[in-house]
């Protein structure tokens, strides 16, 4: 049988060529012979007969889209999992929303919350031997603020920025308890970006050893990695494909060890009998959106009607298959403010029905409204989840209909206010930042000095246990007055050889975390 590799270099256009320096070209050449042998590869070189641990050997991980190879300005989903091999942050995020400390020694924050002076840690070469700098993350700043990117908003309320020896200073324009979060941005060398098609130079566990002319590209354990214990596997091969699908079939033919369920349907995915799987929750919320301008809905008892009437667990288990964690809270499931007893089911017939008595909606006559829930008719499962919850509002009396428009329609109802109620989805910031869905200009045109005051409280945070309480206090508020209805995180998850043992760490930003872990045995 052809192998896939062979198969898909003949296919390939972009490829990569190794440069002086240690970084790495794009270039439009063709690979005549991938060298590599057709039979089943080998996962480890040093395999143990004991069953622990050993260091060597190599493994193949999927890249496709590849926009650019700078990743700052990538938009590719394979290789912004690919990424934290090769570049890091001055924190790295935790799936519970902490961080720890990576570039950055420690930090201080100054009293009004407004300064953070950022401590690096000493000791730090990239891949090439420069010594890490402030002046590298100067320049790493400087490159975000050029043009738009997955970044920008990161920086948004940076309204100053500064070297000072070896720390760098951001001054905000308002108290910003989560920035520490926003800071693991890959820390690029100065000067380190030459054009889009070059791989700059990084500090991390894994460093650009060459690419071949097929698009792969190898990575070597770097053995000056500041992060202390050496990766067991020595290499990791980018093999690169044309999109996701191949890539999800290299998984099966076990072409590649590993790859995130970002490249599947997952909801419908069912794992083969060679590949496991490690889930995670994800920050992507889907949620049921009121128009505050609708005369009922912006009534607070119409809403909490509707909340009651909404049976999530049931939408969660026929239409998501389970593979999603119901909320009734815009947070991140594992986040360390996050009091997972708010969860419990919110569904309260009799108090929905109660609700209706008093008559805030009229149920009959001419003047009967109908609620339109507006969805995009792109996504499947937020059609028949508008479906399911239509069927639970008309099982209370209520008049319920799905509004299904292309997404760019869809999309411009929203901004426009032409809606009753919409299916949506956003995914949450890791900073914990709510202003895009509760502040001033949120999608559902509402408004609530309480609120305002709630969010500001929490920004102003000045450590975990009153980040906690403030929490704590947002959390009761939102509950109280439900702007908006969540109901359910995605779930995503690692999907990986079975063969490839070793702890899987896996968050909902970094697929790979913990790949310096893995073994084969």
């Amino acid at each position: 049988m052809i192998n896939l590799k062979k198969m898909l270099t003949l296919l390939l256009a972009l490829v990569l060529l190794f440069t002086a320096g240690g970084c790495t070209d794009l270039a439009n050449v063709l690979e005549e012979n991938s060298g590599l042998d057709d039979g089943e590869p080998s996962p480890s070189e040093s395999p143990s007969p004991s069953g622990e641990p050993v260091y060597g050997g190599s493994i193949s991980l999927a890249i496709y889209g590849l926009d650019t190879a700078d990743p700052i300005q990538t938009e590719s989903e394979s290789y912004k999992n690919i990424v934290p091999l090769i570049y890091e942050g001055l924190v790295s995020v935790n799936q519970d929303l902490t961080v720890t400390m990576c570039l950055a020694e420690r930090y201080e924050r100054s009293e009004d919350g407004k300064t953070y002076t950022i401590y690096l840690k000493e000791g730090v070469t990239f891949h090439d031997g420069t010594a890490l700098s402030a002046k590298d993350v100067d320049y790493t700043v400087e490159h975000i603020l050029e043009e738009e990117n997955p970044y920008t908003d990161s920086l948004s309320h940076v309204v100053r920025s500064y070297a000072e020896g070896n720390t760098y200073v951001f001054e905000l324009d308002q108290p910003d308890y989560g920035f520490m979060n926003r800071l693991d941005f890959p820390i690029l060398k100065d000067e380190g970006i030459t054009d889009e098609k070059t791989f700059p130079v990084g500090t991390g566990m894994y460093k650009v050893e060459k690419a071949e002319a097929s698009g792969d590209v190898t990575l070597r354990a770097n053995s000056a990695w500041h992060g202390g214990k050496q990766p067991y596997l020595d290499e990791v091969v980018l093999m690169y494909l044309p999109d996701r699908d191949a890539a999800a079939f290299a998984l099966d033919a076990r072409e590649i060890s590993a790859l995130g369920s970002y490249a599947v349907d997952y909801v419908s995915y069912s794992p083969k009998a060679n590949v496991s799987t490690s889930p995670v929750y994800t920050g992507n919320l889907c949620f049921l959106g009121f128009n505050h301008k609708n005369v009922y809905l912006s009534q607070q008892l119409v809403r909490w009607c509707i909340e009651a009437s909404i049976d999530k667990d049931k939408i969660a288990r026929e239409i998501l298959l389970g593979k999603c964690a119901v909320t009734n809270l815009p947070y991140y499931k594992d986040a360390y403010y996050h009091d997972s007893a708010l969860d419990a089911s919110r569904l309260d017939l009799d108090r929905a029905d109660s609700i209706l008595q008093m008559d805030l909606v009229p149920m009959e006559g001419r003047n009967v409204p109908v609620f339109q829930i507006l969805v995009s008719n792109t996504d499947s499962m937020k059609v028949n989840t508008a479906q399911a919850i239509a069927e639970m509002l008309q099982a209370r009396g209520l008049r319920a209909e799905v509004d299904s428009r292309d997404y760019e329609a869809y999309q411009q109802a929203v901004a426009e206010g032409d809606y009753d109620l919409f299916i949506g989805e956003m995914k949450l910031d890791q900073s914990g930042d709510l202003t895009t869905l509760l502040g001033e200009g949120n999608p559902f045109f509402y408004q609530s000095d309480d609120m305002d005051a709630a969010l500001s409280k929490v920004a102003s945070s000045m450590s975990e246990e009153q980040a906690i309480s403030n929490y704590a206090e947002l959390s009761e508020l939102f509950l109280k007055e439900c702007p908006f209805i969540p109901l359910f995180l995605r779930q995503e998850a690692l999907i990986y050889d079975s063969r490839l043992s070793g702890e899987k760490n896996t968050t909902a930003w970094n697929y790979y975390a913990g790949i310096e872990n893995w073994y084969f045995n």
